[in-house]
């Protein structure tokens, strides 16, 4: 009775830390278009939520922009890289355009796979 009590709690640590380990970096993006795109992630949602100005945002963002062309990743991440750089330089267009970023929003959510 005492092993199958612990081999389920067992179990259940096993399990709940594997489900903790989740999401990081894609397997097909280098690590420094995923930081880039979390920043930027993070840049569009606060811009969203009003807690930076467009003008900020704009600049902020293209300065990620700026950084993601000078990256040089290796061949199997450069359309990963690509993606991400087009989804912020999008973002930057429709700021300053006064459209939404929550398609940006979305579309990066999915590319850096945090949904």
């Amino acid at each position: 009775m005492k092993k199958s009590v612990l081999t389920i709690v067992l179990l259940a640590t096993l399990i709940f830390t594997l489900v903790g380990c989740g999401g990081g970096v894609p397997a097909n993006m280098d690590q420094e278009t995923y930081n880039l795109g979390n920043d930027a992630l993070k840049i569009m949602e606060e811009y969203r939520n009003d807690k930076m100005d467009a003008d900020e945002a704009e600049e902020r963002l293209t300065e990620i922009a700026d950084k993601l062309q000078k990256v040089k990743p290796k061949e199997e991440y450069e359309v990963m890289n690509s993606s991400v750089h087009t989804e912020v330089f999008a973002a930057t267009v429709n700021i300053q355009q006064g459209d939404s970023v929550i398609d940006e929003i979305d579309s990066l959510k999915k590319t850096l796979e945090l949904e």
